[in-house]
């Protein structure tokens, strides 16, 4: 079993996020936000930025689109150069994607909260 998809289904139990157009049959890799989901998401873009734009003085907020023409990839070197972020566990050096431990700690977050009767979020 993909270790994603224990993930993935408590995720949908929980209403974090689903397959978009579902009922229809689904478009591959795309995904709707549920009620909780919507709340992580709020959540995470207002911690950015508030941490990354609204505490500096050198920063300003952008906000433009991603549908870019592919020179524009190029040009920002996304289609040679793009790399996603590793973390490496210290204990078993064990290395894995950043975002998979985001869901770790976020599933552990998430259950705790549960069982002591708060809101996840």
């Amino acid at each position: 079993m993909n270790i994603m998809e224990p993930i993935i289904a408590l995720c949908k139990r929980r209403g974090f996020f689903y397959p978009s157009s579902e009922i229809y049959g689904g478009l591959a890799n795309t995904w709707d936000f549920g009620h909780y989901g919507i709340l992580l998401k709020n959540n995470l873009r207002d911690f950015w930025w508030k941490k990354f734009v609204l505490q500096r003085s050198d920063i300003v907020g952008v906000d433009a689109s991603t549908i870019l023409p592919p020179k524009v990839w190029e040009a920002s070197g996304h289609l040679t150069g793009f790399n996603d972020a590793l973390v490496d566990c210290r204990n078993c050096h064990f290395r894995r994607l950043m975002f998979v431990n985001l869901i770790y700690f976020l599933r552990q977050r998430l259950e705790s909260s549960i069982l002591t009767n708060q809101r996840p979020i």
